[in-house]
Parts: structure tokens; sequence; C-alpha cells
């Protein structure tokens, strides 16, 4: 009896779950264009980009610095003298408001170009500007996570509105010391 339970509840599950998937999954086929994209923690995201950028410059630096001691010819110290000073100007210029400047005119740059196709046998398209990725795509049983995968590599996004004209859905990622969490917002074509 108890075995016969378990089973009955396990059907319940799939039976009820499933048609949310079904639901979510044909909502979503079609062509999506990006309306809005919110990066949640900004201030965070482009100090880490700038300490990045600056540690990298600084490593530069650091190995022009040493060539111009070794170099013979004068027009060759030249060269790298100049280059030096390239790189000087670049780290003064990139600040904390640059970054995030150039954050923010990516995101620009997106909203009515990025274009994310969603066809009815789970293949999928991401086309910007003349770029574009391919692959395959999923929703889970609850209808709340959708799933991408392209080159091999799944990328996860959480669903809070999914209706026949309006995508609203949010991506986290951590990598060593870069955090990003992104919210966008799409409306179907």
């Amino acid at each position: 009896m108890k075995k016969i339970n378990l089973l009955l509840i396990a059907i319940l599950l799939v039976v009820t779950v499933s048609p949310q998937n079904r639901r979510a999954e044909k909502k979503l086929v079609g062509t999506w264009t990006l309306e809005n994209i919110y990066l949640e923690n900004a201030d965070e995201f482009a100090q880490t980009i700038l300490d990045m950028q600056v540690d990298l410059l600084d490593k530069q630096i650091a190995l022009i610095e040493n060539m111009i001691k070794d170099v013979e010819y004068e027009d060759v110290k030249q060269g790298y003298v100049e280059q030096l000073e390239n790189l000087k100007t670049q780290k003064e210029e990139f600040t904390l408001e640059s970054v995030k400047e150039e954050i923010n005119n990516e995101f620009d740059n997106l909203k009515g170009n990025l274009q994310l196709i969603f066809n009815k046998d789970k293949t999928y398209k991401n086309i910007t500007e003349g770029n574009e990725q391919e692959g395959t795509w999923q929703i889970n049983n609850e209808g709340k996570e959708l799933i991408i995968t392209e080159n091999e590599r799944d990328i996860s996004f959480s669903i809070s509105k999914l209706t026949k004209k309006k995508l609203e859905m949010t991506f986290a990622e951590e990598q060593a010391e870069m955090k990003m969490k992104m919210r966008m917002k799409f409306s179907k074509n």
C-alpha cells in the first residue's frame, strides 16, 4: 500500500508539473527583443573590472620599463618610451566612472539590438549586431528556469515573468572575484 501511495504521488507531481512546463515553453517560442537590462551589482562589478585592468596595465608598464633598461639602440628605446607613456595615460584615464560609463554604453547598445530566438524544436539563436550564437534551450518542470546551451556551456536564467508578450529573467554568475547579476526584460516581436 505504501508503494502505491508513493507511486500515486509521483504520478500526480508529473501530471501537475508538466503542464506548467509546456505552457512556459509554448509562451517562450518566438523572437524576443531586449527592452531593458540592469546590472544589480554595478558598483561592485565595475570596481572588479577596474582592479583587473589596472593590474594588467601595471604588469605591462613594469615589463616595458624592464625592456627599456636592456635596449641599446636609441630609436628602439624611444619606441618603448612612447609605449610606456601611452600605458601610463591609459591607466590615468581608467577610472571607476569610466568603467561604469562603458558598461552603461554597452547595455544601451544592446537595448533593441539583442534578439533571442527560441524555436519549437528547442534550438536557439542569440543575435546582436551581426554576431550570432546558436544553441539549444529548455525550461525546467516548474517553468521558472531557462537553460540555454551554447558551445557546450549551460547558461541558467531565472524566469520572473513569462507571458505571451513579456519575458523577464535574471542571470547571475560568479567566477573567481567576478560577480555579476543582471535583470533583463524582453518583448516578443
